[in-house]
């Protein structure tokens, strides 16, 4: 089996959090040593020019289970310019997913001729359990083609002198305590997926409930895709690959969705100051569910709501299924909303119309997720009426 595994980063603080947190953990045991060493793996490192060598030096260590690949931003060319023209002029973040999708499109062209591989999305500041890459070896070689994983994103300034601390025993983190590090440090943004949060997120791409004191259930509706088929499809995101590469990849019966924090977690470290002043959104109700869910995904994605995760710290709490059915009940009454929107959208003008086809349509005809406001004050106009 081969894999490609892609990471882009560049700029010196993201590049030395990189080699400094996410790396490490690549490197335990049942993450890049155990795929290695039943696969052929490449790692695929882009970066600008200027951050080349940190990376180049810094990196070393992976040429003892894979072929190293570093692309400079400058030197490639997709689509007949490099990925920062592609980019330029673009605020933050969308920057950011602009050099993704154009990178990726150089992943696709450069190894295209591989055949049956599978490709590995990781973010630079992913911290991966040890273990997870040796479960995600194991459910492609069970038949899935592609893997979806709900990141749980900690707060960089709490959670890194732990996790340095765990890195300097030279000692594996195993997934149950690495959840445990995350419930004592959460980023605002995972507080804010909480269904009882005080300032509930305004985008609500997942849900969280807690479950006893050292666990949660999330449902999430764009986990991160961790696997692809290589193929043409990972070419063809629209926005951020968490949106439809999975969906667009695979069929829904070779996609599988990670259940449980002890067989694959992923965490994120993120600054205390990422989207701070952000504005709190409504509340959960079905009804404001169903107008994110009809405005911002396609009915596929109900493939990974439909999959309560758990992560926890300790053994499964006795509430666990209890929690799971409360979960099921909202996710259920906000699909079913759904319909009732759709029902009286016949006088929806054209603009808004089209997301309500893009909900129910083919994955291939599913828009950009981000409504405009009119077509979304359209549809909150809709779900009200009597």
């Amino acid at each position: 089996m081969k894999y490609h595994v892609f990471v882009l980063v560049w700029g010196e603080p993201f590049a030395a959090a990189h080699l400094e947190m996410a790396l490490p953990f690549l490197m335990m045991q049942g993450n890049m040593p155990a795929l290695a060493a039943d696969a052929e793996v490449d790692f695929h490192i882009y970066t600008d020019a200027e951050t080349r060598p940190m990376l180049e030096a810094g990196s070393a260590g992976l040429d003892a289970f894979c072929r190293r690949r570093i692309h400079v931003l400058e030197d490639i060319q997709v689509r007949g310019a490099s990925p920062l023209a592609h980019a330029d002029g673009i605020a933050f973040p969308e920057y950011k997913y602009a050099l993704q999708r154009e990178c990726v499109r150089h992943l696709y062209e450069t190894v295209k001729g591989d055949g049956a591989a599978s490709v590995i999305f990781l973010d630079s500041n992913f911290i991966l359990s040890d273990g997870s890459l040796a479960a995600l070896h194991q459910r492609r070689r069970q038949g899935y083609e592609a893997a979806a994983v709900s990141v749980l994103r900690l707060s960089e300034p709490k959670a890194k002198p732990v996790l340095l601390d765990r890195l300097g025993r030279m000692t594996t983190v195993r997934p149950r305590e690495l959840v445990a590090i995350g419930l004592e440090a959460p980023h605002h943004f995972t507080e804010a997926f909480y269904i009882d949060a005080e300032h509930f997120t305004p985008y609500p791409s997942q849900l969280i409930w807690p479950v006893g004191d050292d666990g949660l259930l999330t449902r999430a509706f764009l986990p991160h895709p961790l696997m692809a088929p290589l193929g043409p499809e990972i070419a063809r995101s629209q926005s951020t690959m968490d949106y439809d590469m999975a969906l667009r990849s695979s069929p829904d019966d070779k996609i599988y969705v990670a259940a449980d924090s002890d067989e694959m977690l992923v965490c994120k470290l993120t600054g205390d100051d990422h989207q701070a002043a952000r504005q709190a959104g409504p509340p959960p109700s079905p009804e404001n569910l169903a107008l994110f869910l009809l405005s911002c995904t396609n009915r596929r994605h109900r493939l990974f709501a439909d999959v309560p995760i758990y992560f926890h710290g300790g053994d499964a709490h006795a509430d666990l299924g209890k929690v799971a059915a409360q979960s099921e009940l909202l996710l259920a009454a906000s699909y079913d909303f759904i319909d009732v929107i759709a029902a009286r959208s016949a006088g929806l003008d054209a603009s808004a119309l089209l997301y309500v086809k893009s909900f129910f349509g083919a994955i291939e005809d599913y828009m950009s997720p981000q409504l405009e406001p009119v077509a979304l004050e359209a549809l909150r106009q809709l779900s009200m009426a009597k």
